[in-house]
């Protein structure tokens, strides 16, 4: 996908980026997921409206990608004989990259990535994450607001150790109201409500949005998987998340939200449906109201002085190693050993057109990169998918209004082919091929100008 003005760029495109003998998908890790898939998704309803099965679904299991329910396949993908509406294709789509979703065919479909689970996940546990994939589908389709602003993260201030606190307190105070009796449940979510509005009253409203939206969006996917998976919710760790872990605790605060409207608003996801504008925190505290009110109003809980004195400490000690861990990220990936692959933009920049948010975070000069990234102007396009890479900004925000430079380290088995201006580099990381203006090898060191446009 080509765009020379990132800011227009979705989001969902940003966040997302031989013949022989196919086996039959039921003897693979990948037919198994699919078949669980179609089982849990017949069995159980664990959200009004939202039916799996009217969604496509790929699945790549490090030698082929599978297909199911997908109402136009691409002809790159054929159909097993030994499972009828089951398509496959040879190696990985190049749309399948990563736990998300992609337009396959003209069609938003759900995708998952096999190849580099543990062998000790459940089918399941897997299928139960395709299931969060595929909700994804149902959000961006049928709730296309429930979804934050990924560039306001790199700007979130993660180093200001009274919002940590905040934050830490708060998360505190859900961890024990999901583990507490019905009336003293009430009281520390309340708490944790008012935690909340103290700490969103210093923060700037962009971010007190993101973290609302990612709610919405990751909170909700947690919350249907594991509903589908019958294990466990995401656990609030009790000294609560790292200062950088915004995105990461969304995903157990949204899911903590959702558990609690589960005891104290039993119509929430209908009321979500009908009114989708609507925050989980703001439903909660609203039946919260009343609930406290008719309930037991002599129930007391809060924290202890010492207790809030030990996250304002810790908080105080972890905002300050902040710069100091982010230093020594960015010297580790300089110390990667292997090929280094440094491409210069000239005149038009290096456009984002697809991340992973997950494993994304800014170091000095840069953001890095540790598992996908695709970047292209009219000169060409990369792509890296496993690998690490330090993106260089060519405007204001840090990313999202271009690269002027990226760094590829860590390269395993590097090709090289130019010819009158042209480039490809291939490795088992790396896919690049640009219209050059200049090349040097130094060593181990690839330096690559791009043609101006």
């Amino acid at each position: 996908m080509q765009n020379s003005n990132p800011m227009q760029c979705s989001l969902l495109a940003l966040i997302l980026a031989v013949p022989h003998a196919f086996p039959a998908p039921q003897a693979g890790r990948a037919g198994a997921v699919l078949a669980e898939v179609e089982r849990l998704a017949r069995e159980l309803s664990v959200w009004p409206t939202f039916d799996p099965l009217a969604f496509p679904l790929a699945a790549y299991d490090g030698e082929h990608t599978y297909l199911s329910r997908h109402p136009s396949p691409p002809d790159s993908f054929t159909e097993l004989p030994a499972d009828q509406g089951v398509l496959v294709h040879p190696g990985r789509h190049p749309l399948v990259t990563a736990n998300s979703s992609a337009e396959i065919g003209g069609v938003l479909t759900a995708t998952i990535v096999l190849d580099r689970v543990p062998a000790d996940r459940s089918i399941r546990e897997l299928a139960a994450l395709a299931l969060h994939e595929t909700f994804h589908v149902f959000q961006r389709l049928h709730h296309p607001g429930w979804q934050g602003d990924e560039g306001s993260l790199f700007l979130y201030p993660v180093q200001r150790p009274d919002l940590l606190a905040l934050r830490r307190k708060e998360t505190e105070a859900l961890r024990r109201a999901l583990a507490a009796p019905e009336a003293e449940a009430a009281c520390w979510a309340r708490q944790a409500l008012d935690f909340r509005a103290a700490r969103f009253t210093l923060l700037d409203t962009r971010f007190s949005e993101y973290e609302r939206l990612s709610e919405l969006n990751e909170g909700l996917a947690a919350y249907v998987q594991h509903r589908f998976a019958g294990g466990p919710p995401v656990l609030l760790p009790p000294g609560g998340f790292g200062a950088e872990a915004v995105r990461d605790r969304v995903y157990a605060s949204g899911e903590a939200l959702a558990l609690l409207l589960d005891r104290f608003a039993s119509q929430w996801k209908e009321t979500l449906e009908s009114a989708d504008d609507r925050s989980l925190d703001e439903l909660l505290r609203r039946a919260l109201s009343a609930r406290l009110v008719k309930a037991s109003p002599g129930t007391e809980c809060g924290l202890t002085k010492s207790e809030e004195q030990e996250f304002e400490q810790a908080a105080e000690v972890e905002a300050a190693g902040v710069s100091v861990r982010r230093a020594a990220r960015k010297a580790a990936f300089e110390e990667l050993t292997g090929d280094k692959v440094i491409v210069e933009a000239q005149g038009e920049p290096l456009w984002l057109q697809g991340f992973d948010p997950l494993n994304v975070v800014p170091v000095p000069g840069g953001i890095l990169h540790s598992r996908f990234l695709r970047l292209s102007n009219q000169s060409g396009s990369l792509e890296v998918i496993n690998g690490q890479a330090l993106t260089e900004s060519a405007g204001e925000h840090p990313l999202f209004n271009g690269v002027r430079r990226v760094t590829l380290a860590g390269l395993s088995a590097l090709t090289v082919e130019a010819a009158e201006g042209s480039l490809q580099v291939r490795s088992p990381e790396l896919q690049l091929s640009f219209r050059i203006a200049g090349l040097q090898r130094s060593g181990d060191v690839l330096t690559i100008r791009l043609a101006s446009p």
